[in-house]
């Protein structure tokens, strides 16, 4: 009977297509394998920006893990992804060739949900088409896709070999060491285990030797509590961290509109991932410009999945204890962007999964909400086609083709701000004097030095850099042009700027760069020029 049960189990994984178990794989990998060349192309015509290339300058920029993991205190990352940019460093200076570790994951994403899950063929184009997976977790190269490919791995774990407790506390350990993220969701899924265990009745858990359990379960806590204290020792923030960019802990904590719109992008957004207008920051939603809409969006979304899970408590608990943890870390600690909301996104691929493993048919609001995704990655599919994600890329490679071409000497690089223009320098290889800091380095250090920084300071600082390097010019990078008024200031202090060339049309603005060479001249001007107010400055930053 034991054995019975446990076959039947097993059967549930099939998916329900019907036909040959082998003819449902031949059918499913020729469903995949598309999607995975569609994917490959996207990869490599994507221009990574300066959150990807910023995580593998930290990496080549440490001769050692102990220097690595020092850097890191600075990220509020766990450390898993890090080295294994550093590992890649140690091969290669070049950051794109990290998309060759995303390619794996990618592919790795696509093949178990392709011949892995219990989704039907109908089911699993629509994840194929969701924004996540055709572009968030699998295009962009950050932790965010290789949490979600551990997450994978264990729900095929769970579903189909449920006894293999070790791999699974190895996979939910390893996840928490991708991100934050990756800690709520392990932990959700372990009180979802937890929870099934307990309540279901004796006669229907796969566990019959108490002995062998107890000390299965033993050496799995020990293995996913390992990999959990050694996340949050890395996770450690160090005192000399700087918050220009994502504010201080609790600072809204309590503001009720903050908390609203906190549950408006975690709850809504992760189906409703672009923003109006569509063809710009598609991967930034705004919840401030429609938030009428979205707030009646909100307990349209509780509903459907009140009305898929009701039966099934296990995953109820899961998607609440995953809202929960989101909604808080984002109201009291960080908001953060559409790679965080989508962590809510994969607790409801989660549930689905457990569920559609012990029922052939999913309820018609599964389809809905997985319909609604595929919007958000037809916009991202084709929108980074149009309108390319940053133009570091072109930017150092015009660099680099002007001074191989004896045009332009190799001038030090000096610009702000030093979240968008560091990515030239890591393509570059060269170190980069940043004005928000007054440093130079190959990489951004999210320290406190860079707190103070002020965009009407830039002509005191441009000359401030020319002192610091010595040198009589430099190649400045901006993310906007030089205003008339910052000029005249400058030449107050003895420089001039001539524009180079412009890398405009990014889907951010401040991934667009402008490219000067900054000379000293024989002497200050006294002369200043009436104010031009025709340029804000620069736009606002949004932290990584």
């Amino acid at each position: 009977m034991e054995q019975a049960q446990k076959q039947g189990s097993e059967n549930t994984n099939l998916p329900s297509t019907g036909g040959k178990p082998g003819r449902i794989q031949v059918g499913n990998l020729l469903l995949t394998l598309p999607f995975i060349a569609i994917f490959l192309v996207q990869l490599a015509h994507h221009r990574m920006w300066r959150d990807e290339l910023n995580a593998f300058g930290i990496a080549a920029a440490s001769p050692n893990l102990s220097t690595l993991f020092h850097y890191i205190h600075y990220e509020g990352h766990p450390w898993l992804w890090y080295v294994l940019m550093w590992c890649i460093s140690q091969f290669t200076a070049d950051p794109t060739r990290i998309k060759i570790l995303q390619a794996v994951v990618g592919i790795g994403i696509y093949l178990v949900i392709g011949l892995s899950s219990p989704f039907s063929r109908v089911e699993k184009l629509l994840l194929f088409c969701c924004y996540f997976v055709s572009f968030e977790y699998t295009v962009m190269t950050r932790m965010y896709g290789l949490m979600f490919l551990l997450l994978l791995l264990y729900l095929r774990e769970r579903v189909q070999r449920p006894d293999r407790l070790l791999t699974a506390a190895a996979l939910l350990g390893l996840m928490a060491c991708t991100d934050v993220m990756g800690i709520f969701l392990a932990t959700a899924l372990v009180c979802e285990r937890i929870y099934t265990k307990y309540t279901l009745p004796r006669n229907q858990s796969a566990a019959r030797n108490t002995r062998i359990n107890q000390w299965t379960y033993i050496a799995g806590g020990i293995v996913g509590l390992s990999l959990l204290a050694f996340s949050a020792f890395s996770l450690k923030l160090t005192s000399d961290i700087g918050w220009r960019l994502t504010g201080t802990f609790f600072k809204v904590a309590t503001d009720p509109l903050h908390l609203l719109d906190t549950a408006i992008c975690y709850i809504v957004m992760p189906y409703f991932p672009v923003r109006n207008p569509f063809a710009h920051n598609f991967w930034i939603p705004d919840p401030y410009r429609h938030r009428l809409f979205y707030v009646v969006c909100l307990p349209v979304v509780l509903g459907i999945y009140w009305s898929i899970f009701r039966r099934n408590r296990n995953l109820l608990l899961l998607l609440a204890l995953t809202l929960l943890a989101c909604v808080s870390f984002g109201h009291l600690i960080y908001l953060g962007a559409m790679r965080h909301y989508g962590t809510t996104f994969l607790a409801f691929l989660s549930a689905l999964w457990l569920l559609k493993a012990q029922q052939p048919r999913l309820p018609i609001g599964a389809h809905i909400l997985l319909g609604l995704t595929v919007f958000g990655g037809l916009i991202a599919g084709v929108e980074t086609w149009l309108r390319p994600f940053s133009n570091a890329q072109p930017a150092a490679a015009w660099i680099a083709s002007q001074i191989a071409a004896n045009r332009l000497e190799p001038l030090p690089l000096v610009g702000t701000p030093d979240t968008s223009v560091v990515g030239i320098a890591e393509v570059l290889h060269r170190p980069i004097y940043m004005l928000d800091c007054q440093c130079q380095d190959t990489f951004l250090l999210y320290s406190k030095r860079r707190n103070n920084f002020d965009v009407a300071e830039i002509p005191s600082r441009m000359a401030d850099a020319q002192k610091f390097l010595a040198v009589p010019s430099y190649l400045y990078i901006a993310v906007y042009p030089l205003t008339n008024q910052e000029q005249a200031e400058m030449a107050t202090k003895g420089l001039a700027a001539t524009s180079l060339a412009n890398f405009t049309g990014a889907e951010v603005a401040d991934e667009n760069f402008y490219l000067y060479k900054v000379t000293q001249t024989n002497a200050p001007s006294a002369v200043m020029q009436k104010k031009d107010t025709s340029h804000p400055g620069p736009p606002p930053h949004v932290a990584g």
